[in-house]
């Protein structure tokens, strides 16, 4: 299964045709985080496609289905809306360990984005349900932990 790219006609409707360039494949291991969801081509039963990051930094597409969620749109997953690809944020790269979206750590019905920094600290990103502004604090987190170098994976 691969992450798909991002291009006009991909973020009009996701699908196996227009989200052609490959940029992830995930493998036995791989981490997907979901950001935001929005129906596109039907896959098995479910037309909605996940927009979302790999466990190697990368973003696309995802049909819903190859996550296991058959039954159409992933519960309390926000719908992108007019979400464009637009860049979630720079500096990414600083979480060598691990980031991964574990759902709503501060009980706002969004989605929020943890992650730990090569120094071992742990910052949250707490998600907006904005596609254009995706977190409420986007300038490096909100660290709420330190010591947790030692863990690669997280879930």
């Amino acid at each position: 299964m691969s992450v798909t790219a991002t291009n006009a006609a991909c973020e009009a409707s996701p699908s196996t045709t227009n989200c052609t360039t490959v940029v992830d494949t995930l493998n036995t291991g791989s981490m997907f985080t979901p950001i935001c969801q929005r129906p596109g081509q039907l896959v098995v039963g479910s037309s909605y496609w996940v927009y979302g990051i790999s466990s190697n930094g990368q973003t696309g597409w995802m049909a819903a289905w190859w996550m296991d969620y058959p039954d159409n749109r992933i519960p309390f997953l926000a719908i992108c809306g007019n979400y464009n690809g637009t860049v979630a944020g720079t500096g990414w790269n600083v979480y060598t360990n691990a980031l991964f979206s574990p759902g709503d750590m501060n009980d706002d019905g969004k989605n929020d984005l943890l992650g730990i920094k090569a120094n071992g600290d742990l910052h949250v990103y707490y998600g907006s349900g904005n596609g254009s502004a995706l977190f409420s604090n986007p300038s490096g987190g909100t660290r709420i932990g330190v010591g947790w170098g030692g863990f690669n994976k997280l879930f």
